[in-house]
């Protein structure tokens, strides 16, 4: 305490160009490096936490760097900036309707890289003030925040919404389906892709179609990859569907993990067909490995994959990865579902970088994708890059870089942003507006919290002529299209929808496909069976020891007996022919009945599976050996064959059937 004064005393005596200097070295800007971000003013801002670039490290050391900071490499992911454009082009569109009348949105987006802490500073800096980051302090409302669109994964969606959850503000991104536990945690969530598990349900579908039953499994290494899966498996096993093998990726490049699965991919050469459960880094790891593979073995991989709709098929960076796309040549792949939204294409093809309006991603987006440079002009080009100009076409850039049609997952993105203006619209329609009236508030002055009960009960109309519907679960539509990969001679690499799941259609039709449409590796459906064909009547199912159950062999029932399991269409065709015989046993006198059960002996259909040589009686049928023979079969999943064993059973003349099971 003694000290105090004197300390007091000392910088009271400090001179002033000390002070001074203090004063500069302790302010401070932007302290924390957030990245910088595209805004545009409005009465209400749309915050957007998304994905353009991304960092793909190595853990190969090159020699030249520090060891302890392994080399990154930075790839722009060009189709992710349609998703960009579909946020600002809906805010456009809104602010042109007459939906929010006198309201003018604006946005504020940021590119997060996904790097993990990026993501958490820049949803702390839009949670405050412009130029500040002290989240949920804003003494001025220089930037009411009214929603936030991100992450476009469920990782980085449960990241943002563990910080937007404690401020109550409405997250719309792309995530799984929480359980109750999970949404009392995160509250203001929502989220904006279809529901998972119908896709599940279309993956089988789809296996079954094709009468695939031995496949491989490549998932990431991360709760997603887990939790896919944990949710598959009991639906493969269920329709003894068998995997080859199951492994999970790392998304670091050349990893000895990576290393492992292309060792994996020579020995597994048998396996005709892979689903794919990935993310973007991944994905862009393993394109490289199977480019790696196939300059190897000096051929073609020729395998089918089947991939998910979490993972998007994008050529990361430049041109010249079309040689990382050939490997997915006639790959079958879920995406999003999306709609003909008019004037999309015509707003993307108007974009100009030479007239950006503030857009700080499109300059350095369309160096990447046209592969040439913007120079200023004091500066001479050396030759080494091409000048860009600014009037390349969108529309001569690959598929796979860049669709000037609506992706999914932009439609998702346009279809958040209209969610939150109809939820606006009817909170100010609501019991909101009288109050806010009262206490002489403008819609523009509601706090974020205010919208979440409007956001867990939306429906409309999009301009695409969907029904949207927007609840505490998030989006209530499980819509997804196939597509079909095909790599031209052209040297064009383009998606061919072959199918789709729609929720909507009556059971049994909400998974079509166009089989004939659909262009094969190898120029013919693959064979994915680790049985070489299905048993017929008369054999049963042999797996041989230490084998999956797909894996079995047929052999013949002994002598006797008839197999109870496979091919129950057979059985019920044998029972209607069966039926046909009995009828035509009706027609004919009991005089002439012997003689027509002596030429039954020469059926060979009947004699061969049923030995009904041995058991044809002329008179009376015996009733309770029927009433064996429809316990036996009361469980058949078809049902045809029901009524006949029901005629059978109420019969009196004819030939008798004994049905004795053939264990497998």
């Amino acid at each position: 305490m003694n000290r105090m004064p004197l300390l007091l005393l000392h910088f009271w005596l400090l001179p002033p160009t000390t002070a001074k200097r203090m004063q500069t070295v302790c302010v401070m800007k932007n302290p924390f490096r957030i990245p910088k971000a595209y805004y545009k003013p409005g009465d209400l801002i749309i915050g957007g936490n998304l994905l353009l670039k991304t960092i793909i490290s190595s853990n190969f050391p090159d020699f030249k760097n520090d060891p302890s900071l392994p080399p990154i490499s930075l790839f722009l992911i060009p189709m992710k900036y349609q998703q960009f454009q579909a946020l600002m082009f809906a805010v456009r569109e809104i602010n042109k309707d007459l939906l929010l009348p006198n309201i003018t949105l604006g946005f504020h987006i940021y590119d997060n890289h996904q790097i993990e802490r990026e993501i958490s500073l820049i949803s702390l800096s839009l949670l405050s003030t412009r130029g500040q980051t002290i989240p949920g302090y804003q003494c001025d409302r220089q930037d009411p925040l009214l929603s936030v669109i991100g992450g476009l994964n469920s990782k980085s969606s449960r990241q943002m919404a563990s910080i937007f959850s404690i401020f109550k503000v409405p997250q719309l991104g792309v995530g799984f389906e929480f359980s109750p536990r999970e949404r009392r945690v995160y509250p203001s969530f929502f989220r904006i892709n279809p529901k998972e598990s119908p896709q599940y349900v279309g993956l089988i579908q789809l296996l079954l179609h094709f009468q695939w039953n031995w496949i491989g499994l490549v998932v990431s290494e991360d709760d997603s990859g887990e939790r896919f899966v944990s949710s598959l498996m009991p639906m493969l096993k269920e329709k003894e569907i068998c995997l080859a093998f199951t492994k999970m990726l790392k998304s670091e490049v050349l990893t000895n993990t990576m290393l492992r699965f292309l060792w994996l991919l020579k020995s597994s050469f048998k396996v005709e067909v892979i689903v794919l459960f990935v993310d973007y880094r991944t994905i862009a790891t393993l394109q490289g490995a199977l480019y790696s593979y196939e300059q190897w073995i000096k051929t073609s991989y020729g395998k089918v994959w089947i991939i998910t709709s979490h993972c998007e098929l994008s050529g990361m960076g430049t041109l010249d990865t079309l040689e990382y796309m050939k490997p997915f040549h006639g790959a079958l792949h879920f995406r999003d579902h999306t709609g003909n939204v008019p004037e999309f294409s015509h707003f993307l093809l108007s974009l100009d970088p030479l007239n950006s309006e503030g857009d700080i991603f499109l300059l350095q987006w369309w160096e990447r994708v046209f592969d040439c440079k913007f120079y200023k002009h004091d500066n001479i080009s050396k030759g080494e890059d091409r000048t860009c100009t600014g009037k390349e076409n969108l529309q001569n850039l690959p598929a796979f870089m860049f669709e000037t049609s609506m992706t999914g997952d932009s439609y998702n993105v346009y279809n958040a942003i209209y969610a939150l203006a109809h939820a606006l619209c009817a909170m100010y329609e609501a019991g909101a507006r009288p109050t806010m009236m009262r206490a002489g508030k403008r819609i523009s002055n509601v706090q974020s919290w205010e919208l979440l009960p409007y956001l867990r009960n939306v429906q409309f109309n999009n301009s695409a002529g969907d029904k949207i519907s927007l609840s505490e679960n998030g989006l209530g539509s499980a819509h997804y299209d196939l597509f079909n990969w095909i790599f031209f001679p052209n040297q064009s690499f383009v998606p061919m929808k072959v199918g789709q799941i729609d929720h909507r259609t009556p059971p049994g039709q909400d998974f079509t496909i166009n089989s004939g449409a659909i262009i094969w590796t190898k120029k013919k459906m693959p064979f994915a069976r680790c049985g070489m064909k299905r048993c017929q009547a008369g054999e049963r199912r042999r797996v041989p020891e230490g084998q999956q159950v797909c894996c079995y062999r047929c052999a013949l029932c002994p002598e006797g007996t008839i197999s109870n399991q496979t091919e129950r269409r057979m059985i019920g065709l044998h029972f209607l022919l069966l039926l046909l015989l009995f009828w035509l046993l009706l027609s004919i006198t009991a005089k002439r009945m012997p003689t027509l059960c002596v030429l039954s002996q020469h059926c060979k259909i009947l004699e061969y599976y049923y030995k009904l040589g041995d058991h044809t009686i002329g008179g009376n049928l015996h009733l309770e050996n029927y009433w064996d023979t429809y316990l036996d079969f009361r469980k058949d999943p078809y049902p045809f064959s029901l009524p006949y064993l029901d005629v059978l059973s109420r019969g009196q003349g004819g030939c008798f059937l004994s049905a004795q099971k053939c264990m497998f």
